[in-house]
């Protein structure tokens, strides 16, 4: 999805979750990342996840630069879940051998920009993997039947019939199996991971244009506007019609601005 070199990383001591996975490996500086569960110091070399419904932050000096990788998919998403991530294990130290490649694969121009993130993200996870052992037969079936469970969210989030007997059945898993082992992966219950998801497609409607509160929560999976109203502000702290005002706002402002 993206492959950036953060010269400026955003400042912020709130603690977010995001939508999707980024490698991150540190190329300058210094700095420290913050979960739930423990904080990290990081050094030139080292690598971290930012992992989805796992909220973070980093807090660092204006020396601190990294790179990402933003992905998603089945694949990647296999190799990240053989090195067990989580809030308590997103962090790792010592892959200095990596910044050359990182740094000659970013500087790829289009269209072959896309592989070259592919390859070094691949290579990059392959390695990790490597460094730390392949797991036993065990965690490869687990891991097999999370990447089933999460690709059948992904896929079918603005389903509002979607729920834990649905996906039991259509997937041919206990309920309390899914439940369990999803929350174990993501450190985010399915239902919270759910309601994450729409809320982003919300937000990504609302940026593409669509301003009724009753049809964008229709296309997310809401059956009650009202609902998804409740839930909306209590993520993103303003309500469906605060955020469309503000994008707006934000439109005319940019709109406003006169050419150079």
């Amino acid at each position: 999805m993206h492959f950036v070199r953060e010269t400026k990383p955003p400042s912020t001591k709130e603690m977010v979750a995001s939508g999707f996975y980024r490698l991150c490996l540190v190329t300058k500086g210094r700095g420290l990342l913050h979960t739930a569960a423990a904080d990290y110091s990081l050094e030139v070399g080292d690598v971290f996840f930012q992992l989805p419904g796992v909220p973070s932050s980093l807090e660092y000096d204006e020396r601190l630069e990294y790179m990402y990788i933003g992905y998603v998919g089945a694949y990647a998403q296999a190799l990240t879940d053989s090195l067990r991530l989580s809030d308590r294990r997103c962090y790792f130290s010592d892959f200095s051998h990596l910044l050359d490649l990182w740094k000659s694969a970013i500087k790829v121009n289009a269209p072959f920009a896309d592989f070259a993130a592919e390859g070094v993200l691949l290579f990059t996870l392959a390695d990790m993997g490597s460094r730390m052992g392949a797991g036993s037969d065990s965690d490869r079936q687990e891991r097999t039947a999370f990447t089933q469970i999460k690709k059948h969210i992904d896929d079918r989030f603005a389903d509002p019939d979607l729920s834990l007997e649905q996906m039991a059945h259509d997937l041919n898993y206990n309920a309390k199996y899914i439940s369990t082992l999803f929350k174990r992966r993501m450190q985010v219950g399915v239902a919270e991971y759910i309601s994450i998801l729409r809320v982003q497609q919300a937000c990504t409607l609302m940026e593409e244009g669509i301003t009724s509160v009753k049809d964008i929560s229709f296309l997310c999976g809401f059956r009650d506007p009202l609902y998804f109203s409740k839930v909306f502000k209590s993520r993103m702290g303003v309500s469906p019609r605060g955020h469309i005002a503000e994008l707006a706002n934000k439109s005319g402002k940019d709109n406003a601005r006169p050419s150079l």
